[in-house]
């Protein structure tokens, strides 16, 4: 069995007399893909919440590294590698694309008032460093030609690169992606996709909530189901799938391919084959 990266035991999340997250136990192995699935309202979004630090946990222990970080503040589980982004990207529209990516490191020089006096050449020296760091993860996102725009105006697709872009930054161990496909169109998805499978080529482990169930079958070594707060199921995808590019949903997800491509067998639509990208294993 691969060591684990991430470990959950009996956590439970209350919101009153609701339990947004019931008990669920839940293993990531290190360097792996791992889908989280179910319907909304399951607590897929509390659950990352929780394990990042934005909620307290009101039962139950998490292990990141073999170290409990449950209970910290986000800021320091951010430091030991984890990072996560959200289902609707958060960035700072006023700000330039490579204003938003330069920004993540933490403790940098010159956010202490008097180095900007007493040691500038050192401030101008890191900015300079990390200017570059910045390029090189826009480049690797595509997103270069877009480092002078603002946020604000970058379509979904382009904020879900650059919310991957900005945790890029830091070198995390297992970043937790929510929903990256809602809203992001067919060639932007692809290469979002492509971005993913690199950065775990890399050694990068992602925990994935997902409703396009083709990208997680594809791309997913493990899948794991979530209902009413509980994490009822856990099962390995089939190693080899032909997906499409648009949504399948998770109430079609025994269906196979949809109704329109069954009835039409000639039909073109939008059609690629990840295997060979994809990152499963024995």
């Amino acid at each position: 069995m691969s060591q684990a990266i991430l470990e959950i035991s009996g956590l439970t999340r209350r919101f009153g007399a609701l339990r947004a997250v019931d008990g669920v136990d839940l293993r990531i192995e290190d360097g792996a893909i791992t889908g989280l699935i179910g319907p909304n309202g399951a607590g897929k979004s509390t659950l990352f919440g929780v394990i990042a630090g934005e909620y307290v946990p009101s039962q139950g222990e998490i292990h990141f590294a073999e170290r409990r970080i449950s209970g910290l503040t986000p800021d320091r589980i951010f430091r030991a590698g984890l990072a996560r982004t959200f289902q609707i990207p958060r960035p700072f529209p006023q700000m330039t694309v490579l204003e938003n990516v330069m920004l993540v490191p933490l403790a940098q020089s010159g956010e202490r008032f008097w180095n900007n006096w007493f040691r500038a050449s050192a401030v101008r020296a890191e900015e300079g460093r990390l200017r570059d760091r910045a390029m090189e993860v826009l480049g690797f996102t595509a997103l270069a030609a877009k480092a002078a725009d603002l946020a604000g105006v970058l379509s979904g697709g382009q904020q879900k690169l650059l919310e991957l872009a900005r945790v890029m930054m830091v070198d995390p161990r297992l970043i937790l992606l929510d929903e990256p496909a809602a809203g992001v169109n067919p060639s932007l998805l692809e290469s979002l996709i492509d971005k993913i499978v690199a950065l775990n080529a890399r050694g990068v482990g992602f925990l994935i909530v997902e409703h396009n169930m083709d990208m997680v079958m594809a791309i997913c070594r493990t899948v794991v189901v979530m209902a009413q707060g509980a994490s009822s199921a856990k099962a390995r995808p089939k190693p080899c799938r032909t997906i499409s590019a648009s949504s399948t949903p998770i109430s079609a997800m025994s269906q196979g391919h949809s109704r329109r491509e069954r009835q039409d067998p000639h039909r073109e639509p939008s059609v690629r084959r990840l295997c060979a990208r994809a990152p499963h294993r024995p």
